[in-house]
């Protein structure tokens, strides 16, 4: 069993954004099972700069998308974006410069954040941009 399964009902219908949050969903996954085997230590590094990268890369698109729809609920998801970042970004800057991150707590806010956002926040967009009600 994995620490995060993919449910279909955080489906949002934007296909490329879905498949996107699978992805990050799927990196949390790692970090986890590296931690069960005593490996999380060394790979919160790569796996921050990583996720850091991708999950900018992923807002960008996302943010892009939801301008050409003129979604109104844009400036409120921007600022969610940017609260994430800026986590992130502590969490980065934690390790790079040599202080204890640790893996356990970044998985847990990385899927608490996850589930959250994409159930009380991106499933609004989804189904707004494809006329569905949520």
């Amino acid at each position: 069993m994995s620490f995060l399964d993919w449910r279909s009902d955080w489906d949002t219908g934007m296909g490329e954004m879905d498949r996107q949050h699978q992805r990050l969903v799927h990196l949390i996954n790692d970090l986890h099972d590296a931690m069960k085997v005593g490996q999380g230590a060394g790979r919160v590094g790569t796996v921050l700069h990583w996720l850091q990268d991708y999950t900018e890369t992923h807002f960008q698109q996302e943010e892009a998308l939801l301008r050409a729809r003129k979604w109104p609920g844009l400036n409120r998801h921007l600022v969610l974006h940017h609260e994430l970042l800026d986590q992130l970004g502590r969490y980065v800057s934690d390790h790079d410069a040599g202080r204890h991150v640790s893996s356990l707590d970044i998985s847990d806010f990385l899927r608490d954040w996850l589930i959250n956002h994409i159930v009380q926040e991106d499933k609004q967009y989804g189904a707004a941009l494809s006329g569905t009600a949520v």
